[in-house]
């Protein structure tokens, strides 16, 4: 009976610890929010621009929704449809981030790898197939202060 109710004392005790570690900590870089976004070729011609929603940008899992506003060329590898849902990962420190624009579809993936600067997110894309990289360029995003 007294190592019963010790055991559950501990577990109870480890539960309401643990639950008090979901916010990010002071030094995290990436900020949840809703950024302004642009695909530019390696020409550095725009391709596109929209906005996306960054959430639950900690503890190392991000994901969100994205909306393409403007399309400048006709073909946009990896944007068949002008929103959708993204996923991706974040560093500890949240000043690097990995994006999956097309997490559900398996041979035509839409990546970005980018770092976090201030409220500026800069990076490169690739559009990544079964055949590998079909098509690349540059990406920015800025948060936007609302």
């Amino acid at each position: 009976m007294r190592y019963t109710t010790l055991f559950v004392i501990v577990l109870i005790g480890s539960y309401l610890f643990s639950c008090s570690g979901s916010k990010p900590p002071t030094n995290f870089v990436v900020k949840d929010g809703k950024y302004n976004f642009f695909f530019f070729d390696t020409a550095n011609s725009k391709k596109c621009d929209g906005n996306l929603t960054l959430e639950n940008a900690y503890p190392n899992k991000i994901f969100g929704k994205y909306n393409v506003v403007n399309r400048n060329q006709d073909t946009i590898p990896g944007f068949n449809y002008n929103k959708g849902y993204y996923e991706g990962t974040t560093t500890d420190k949240g000043n690097t981030i990995f994006l999956n624009m097309n997490p559900k579809i398996a041979d035509a993936n839409l990546f970005v790898n980018a770092n976090v600067v201030g409220d500026s997110i800069v990076g490169t894309w690739n559009f990544s197939t079964m055949k590998g990289i079909q098509d690349r360029g540059i990406f920015k995003a800025g948060l936007i202060r609302e």
